[in-house]
């Protein structure tokens, strides 16, 4: 990205690492569990000797209600863990772990269904490797519970495999929590899969020869498309299949404004997908309904992926920041996606069409800029006296002001600072 943020100093990129996985999963028919053998290589990089390593096990959260994972959802008053059936849950089985061909102990952390501890009979020095193996079993959760797991016609989940936990300097170990949002705190590594997959369904993900840790997708399903876009290849649900709508133009804008912004991201593949928008959807786009034709066919899935390719892009530059500078990552894409509305459509209303309504178009909102749309969603919380700052640990927010509420906030927040600043230092 050319001068965003260079300003606040918060954004560290990956450097070398010596952490390696190695993955091989038999995937034979959706009502068993995937089987994986995975060799892992850690290197310890910290400046003390170190007997235990941690791994971070996500699917796992959804193995019972009793979870961290459980109480978090209940306390937001869903119950759909609590009530799910042991079918309908997700779990992991390890098997076996060893090295050197010596069975190694572990054991799961009772306050901590996804973090596994495991033991070494001697310390491992610093800057020194050791190459383990784990055999387990992944069953996913219910997709049509959860959102993402397994359904009968795909298997669609991020944060499926085990990873490497943090370790810090003195020898200390970080394992974040799986809340049902986030991303596991995994050191860097890098990652090689091999399937063994059932003929009737495609994997699309993780893509051949990634290096990199990856979603997992394999489907029968016919909604995907796999197109060039850049470098890389785009692999999407979210564009129609008939090209009437003629996309070929916005796909040109939309490639042109990522490479600009984000000219140091260099992916083989990268996706969009309808499931991820849900969580950050345009809510002036979605709430009015299709048949008014507020918008244009083709301007709405360009505005779609547009959003869910920015977070794609955020994510894979600065997914390991600092958690303390969250707000920011929350606020860049609808900030991004303003800054191209801007250059775009300028005069994008957040009614569309409808402003020009004779029984509409009177209204001061039917005439507002579509950023306007974000005021209006941060302020049901507000007003209601359910505001919470930007800097509030996102386990701590409410649902609404974490998925809705505090990423308009913090994109309100950057564009007022922008044009405070001014000569475009931040777009």
């Amino acid at each position: 990205m050319r001068h965003i943020f260079r300003f606040f100093l918060l954004l560290h990129a990956f450097g070398y690492t010596q952490n390696a996985y190695d993955i091989k999963v038999k995937f034979s028919d959706v009502d068993a569990p995937l089987a994986i053998t995975q060799n892992i290589r850690w290197t310890n990089d910290s400046d003390v000797p170190v007997k235990t390593v941690y791994l971070l096990d996500w699917n796992h959260a959804y193995s019972s209600a009793r979870s961290q994972l459980g109480y978090f959802l209940a306390n937001e008053f869903d119950y759909k863990l609590i009530r799910a059936s042991k079918k309908n849950q997700g779990y992991t089985d390890i098997k076996e772990m060893y090295r050197d061909g010596h069975m190694l102990k572990w054991e799961r952390q009772p306050d901590k269904r996804e973090a596994i501890k495991i033991h070494f009979d001697d310390a491992i020095a610093p800057n020194s490797s050791i190459d383990f193996t784990v055999v387990y079993t992944v069953k996913l959760p219910d997709a049509t519970k959860f959102k993402y797991g397994m359904s009968k016609d795909q298997l669609f989940t991020y944060h499926w495999h085990l990873v490497l936990g943090t370790l810090n300097s003195d020898g200390s170990w970080g394992a974040n929590t799986n809340f049902g949002f986030g991303t596991p705190m995994s050191s860097a590594a890098e990652v090689r899969y091999h399937f063994d997959t059932h003929q009737d369904f495609e994997l699309l993900l993780p893509a051949q020869n990634t290096t990199s840790i990856a979603p997992l997708l394999l489907t029968r399903l016919k909604a995907f498309q796999t197109l060039s876009f850049g470098n890389a290849t785009l692999i999407t649900d979210m564009i129609p299949v008939d090209e009437t709508i003629g996309l070929a133009s916005h796909l040109k804008n939309i490639e042109a404004f990522l490479m600009r912004n984000f000219e140091d991201v260099d992916a083989q593949t990268i996706w969009a997908f309808e499931e991820d928008y849900k969580s950050y959807s345009l809510l002036a786009l979605e709430s009015i309904p299709s048949y008014l034709k507020a918008f244009d066919k083709a301007q709405v899935v360009e505005l779609k992926l547009l959003k869910s390719l920015l977070h794609w892009h955020i994510t894979h530059k600065y997914g390991q920041t600092n958690k303390q500078s969250d707000w920011i990552l929350d606020g860049l894409p609808n900030f991004l996606w303003n800054q191209y509305v801007q250059e775009h459509y300028p005069n994008l209303p957040m009614t569309g069409t409808l402003r020009d309504l004779p029984f509409v178009k009177n209204y001061h909102f039917a005439q507002a800029p579509y950023h306007r749309s974000w005021e209006l969603s941060t302020n049901v919380s507000t007003n209601k006296n359910r505001g919470q700052a930007l800097t509030t640990p996102k386990s701590s927010l409410t649902r609404y002001n974490r998925r809705i509420a505090n990423p308009s906030r913090a994109a309100l927040a950057l564009m007022y600072l922008d044009h405070y600043i001014g000569d475009g230092v931040l777009a």
